[in-house]
């Protein structure tokens, strides 16, 4: 029960990322004189520790948010949030994120890191009724049917944890990602690693991105 309670918060947590991401959102900010351009994309992970075969499901969902802000001054800063949930265990996402842009490799070290634990619960109720029948004792060749319903309430509950690394790379390193052809993140939690590629669709959106990102 506590396997399919976590599977399905997974997924609604996948579907809700993906009605929302891969999207760009540009907004001017009037009360703190600045502009902002955002993009969160649901990149699969792969376990290195899962089973390999014709069709690999992914292991992880790992939410990338992009996040820019351009003041009206002219400054900017950029940040990276990296966001993986997992079921509970007893190590956390390293605080590094690897990259493998075409043949160059890069680490990044994180900011910042942050790690929650979340309790994911559900409840249902039942009932049955039962029914018997008996002699009326005060009246001969008559029956008396009792009826009775018992209610039966259970209850499961799931611990989550939520990680989450914050990164603020050079802008020019987005750029070199951008004009790269192949690309790929790795996250480890203690010696277990997770691949999470690039691919074409998200590419191009996160090309866009960072084009749209050099012109404000």
């Amino acid at each position: 029960m506590k396997t399919t309670i976590f599977a399905s918060f997974l997924i609604v947590l996948i579907l809700s990322s993906c009605a929302s991401g891969n999207r760009i959102y540009e907004h001017s900010d009037p009360f703190k004189q600045q502009t902002t351009l955002k993009l969160n994309q649901a990149l699969k992970g792969f376990s290195d520790e899962s089973r390999r075969g014709l069709f690999r499901f992914p292991d992880y969902m790992v939410i990338f948010k992009h996040y820019y802000e351009k003041l009206n001054d002219g400054n900017g800063h950029y940040i990276l949030d990296v966001k993986l949930s997992t079921s509970v265990r007893a190590y956390d996402l390293e605080p590094a994120i690897y990259l493998s842009a075409d043949s160059r490799l890069i680490t990044l070290k994180a900011d910042n890191k942050v790690t929650k634990m979340y309790q994911q619960g559900a409840s249902s109720t039942s009932s049955e009724t039962t029914s018997s029948t008996s002699e009326d004792p005060e009246k001969e060749g008559e029956e008396i049917t009792e009826t009775s319903t018992t209610y039966t309430n259970s209850s499961s509950h799931d611990t989550y944890q939520l990680m989450q690394l914050r990164f603020t790379p050079d802008i020019e390193l987005l750029k070199e990602i951008s004009a790269s052809g192949k690309v790929s993140f790795r996250l480890y939690i203690d010696t277990e690693a997770i691949d999470i590629p690039l691919k074409t669709f998200k590419k191009r959106k996160f090309e866009s991105y960072v084009n749209r990102l050099i012109l404000l």
